[in-house]
């Protein structure tokens, strides 16, 4: 039994006309989304490593707004010590918003090359406790490490240094990642630093990254959606197509099938002919053969009456 005749052809043609434009369409719908994804992805990447970026340049901003500050201040002040005086109150002051993380911190290097005693934590509003007191390069954080050590040894190759470490973050008990950036000041050789902590930054990259979600999210459907509409219209377009090949098909059967009855009436008149002709032909050549028999007695006839005489 075949599978395809010209009962079903069209039918068929539907069938095989959907599957192709299904598989057309849903390998282009997984190819575009893996595609946007993989663009979600890099585009999300770069937006990190941007946004790292620009909170690295805002960190050094800061300080050396603090910079301008404190060189503004000596020109009024006289006194030194009172210019260090009007620093850490200024620092002390400004460095806590509400709600904020972000502050200044400064260390009085007594040692460049580190040690147990290489300074004297004089601003940090996150760790009053420690205000005053004599700092080791040799603390370590959470993690295991030695974080002064790591922007000391780069302040004194470059006079600045960005650093990430663990560290207590003001308003809670928490201890959290920090990217800190610090600069010397030499006239005091201080190191005027300030910080932001990471989970405030991942908090802003996870609502950028659900808002961008959400559009690639939108996107996706919205091609899905286009896909689907055209592979409707597509099944449409097969149906009229099917139906004017039936249409075709069923006109040329009929065709056909005229052709052949008439083919039959013909070969039908035509064998009655030669039947006819036949039956006259045997009926001519019998009245032939009688007509030579009678020829045939009168001659023996005449033979014999000629013999008589």
């Amino acid at each position: 039994m075949r599978l395809i005749n010209e009962e079903n052809i069209s039918r068929s043609i539907i069938y095989v006309f959907i599957v192709i434009m299904s598989l057309m369409v849903f390998s282009i719908s997984y190819i575009y989304v893996k595609k946007t994804s993989s663009e979600f992805d890099t585009e999300m990447k770069v937006f990190v490593e941007h946004y790292y970026d620009t909170q690295k340049e805002l960190l050094k901003k800061e300080v050396g707004i603090i910079f301008d500050i404190l060189k503004y201040n000596e020109s009024k002040i006289d006194d030194e010590e009172e210019q260090k005086k009007e620093a850490v109150r200024l620092m002390h002051n400004i460095s806590f918003q509400k709600q904020k993380s972000n502050y200044f911190f400064v260390y009085d290097i007594f040692d460049f090359r580190g040690g147990d005693e290489f300074a004297r934590l004089i601003v940090n509003p996150n760790r009053p406790d420690l205000l005053g007191t004599i700092i080791s390069t040799n603390y370590e954080d959470i993690h295991g490490k030695k974080f002064r050590q790591e922007f000391l040894d780069e302040v004194r190759a470059t006079g600045e240094s960005y650093t990430q470490y663990a560290y207590k973050k003001p308003f809670t008990n928490s201890i959290n990642e920090k990217l800190a950036y610090y600069q010397l000041y030499p006239k005091w050789n201080w190191v005027i630093a300030t910080g932001v902590y990471l989970d405030d930054i991942d908090k802003l990259l996870e609502e950028k990254k659900a808002a961008m979600k959400t559009k690639v999210r939108k996107q996706i459907i919205q091609t899905v959606l286009l896909f689907l509409l055209f592979l409707s219209f597509a099944i449409l377009f097969s149906y009229f197509v099917s139906e004017i090949i039936e249409e075709y098909f069923q006109n040329y059967k009929k065709t056909v099938k005229s052709k052949s009855e008439a083919l039959e009436e013909l070969n039908e008149t035509l064998e009655n002919r030669v039947h006819e002709e036949i039956e006259r032909r045997r009926e001519q050549e019998q009245i032939l053969i009688q007509k030579s028999k009678f020829i045939a007695l009168g001659e023996m006839i005449s033979n014999i009456a000629h013999q008589w005489r």
